[in-house]
């Protein structure tokens, strides 16, 4: 251990927080301003809304989701540079292995694709939006992974080095925060398979609605199921995704819900609410159980139940 800075690491962690701060300018742009500075021709809400109709658009207020979901990266990001600054037993933490760089360079790509999503979706270029917006999910998948496999293999060692405060704040923060960001961007993705399916490639505006609803309630249940049962170990306390999925589920049926002009998709929308309802208050249920009531193994509190990575595994890691 030494107390030596890692260049590359810091040039990425401040980078991201860079390519942030950029992000949520042309964020605000897109929305505010950014028409009369020339950098966008339209509304980015309400021409879309009028332009491209489809019974899966959620109402106005759901895109509330995105001050949250930028506030909780912003605060992931305050917390990972402060890790250039904090050390433990003479090593700077963003030096440890539960720092991956990968989290960083995926988030970095993953901003480009944000802000040129909002620039090609601005010239409705339907099917290069689509292509670009399935980007934005991708990318937070593979650094949620890093983020994800390197805090379960460092764990034991930060714990024993009663580093408890920063695995948790991993865990609520950057975790949680990516998980919020990366549910939403995946609905977003349906939704624009809907309008691409209606407006580039002709299949009725309620079909192709029925279709992503279909498909959005199949990703919750598959994402809940491979939550609590595959991946508890590495996921166990991760929760912002059920809230998002809850939340948009609600903007759409408060948007389209009508039985008498869209009576199938209108029960497809109470089934999804229901579904991302009940999904919800099962995590939390889950989660609770699962941390003050289940045992855990070889007698260490810190273990997780099934967790058969013993002790000497995780310091050769």
């Amino acid at each position: 251990m030494s107390t030596s800075h890692s260049p590359v690491r810091v040039v990425l962690i401040f980078t991201a927080f860079l390519f942030f701060l950029v992000a949520i300018v042309f964020n605000v742009l897109s929305f505010y301003g950014g028409q009369e500075l020339g950098i966008f021709r339209a509304d980015m809400l309400e021409n879309a809304t009028m332009e491209y109709y489809t019974e899966v658009g959620p109402a106005s207020w759901t895109f509330g989701l995105w001050a949250l979901i930028y506030v909780w990266q912003a605060l992931w990001l305050v917390y990972a540079l402060s890790t250039v600054c904090r050390t433990r037993d003479g090593e700077y933490l963003y030096t440890m292995e539960f720092m991956s760089p990968g989290v960083f360079l995926m988030f970095i790509i993953n901003l480009c694709f944000n802000v040129a999503w909002l620039i090609i979706w601005d010239r409705r270029y339907v099917i290069l939006a689509f292509i670009i917006i399935a980007l934005l999910p991708f990318t937070l998948y593979v650094s949620l992974y890093f983020s994800f496999s390197r805090l379960y293999r460092n764990i034991d060692v930060m714990f024993k080095r009663h580093m408890d405060t920063d695995v948790w704040l991993v865990r609520h923060l950057m975790q949680n925060g990516l998980s919020c960001y990366a549910a939403w961007v995946t609905i977003a993705t349906m939704v624009s398979l809907t309008t691409l399916l209606t407006y580039s490639i002709g299949v009725p505006q309620s079909t192709s609605s029925s279709i992503v609803l279909c498909v959005i309630a199949v990703e919750v249940v598959i994402w809940f199921l491979l939550d609590v049962i595959l991946f508890d170990k590495y996921t166990r306390y991760v929760y912002s995704p059920y809230i998002v999925q809850a939340v948009a589920a609600a903007g759409i049926m408060a948007q389209n819900y009508d039985l008498n002009k869209r009576f199938l998709n209108s029960i497809f929308m109470l089934c999804l609410v229901a579904v991302a309802g009940a999904l919800l208050i099962a995590k939390i249920f889950i989660i609770l159980i699962r941390h003050f009531v289940t045992p855990k193994s070889k007698g260490s509190k810190r273990y997780y139940v099934g967790d058969t990575l013993n002790t000497s595994m995780v310091r050769m890691s």
